[in-house]
């Protein structure tokens, strides 16, 4: 059976929704970094781990689905 436009409307407004919040994710970690040099000239970059759990949340939830995409 094929969607009806609320239902489409619904899934768009919770695309955008998610959208949003993704941006304001990887803003907050571009903004809020550290950023390391070692020894070796080699460069690293520290984020605080409340935004790698979000992260996470979000990778393993669309990983895990049946159809990621």
């Amino acid at each position: 059976m094929k969607p009806t436009y609320e239902e489409l409307q619904l899934q768009l407004a919770a695309a955008v929704a998610e959208n949003g919040q993704m941006l304001r994710l990887l803003t907050d970690i571009s903004e809020n970094h550290d950023e390391y040099l070692n020894a070796d000239e080699y460069m690293y970059a520290g984020i605080p781990l409340d935004y790698v759990s979000e992260i996470n949340m979000y990778v393993s939830r669309d990983v895990n689905a049946e159809n990621p995409f």
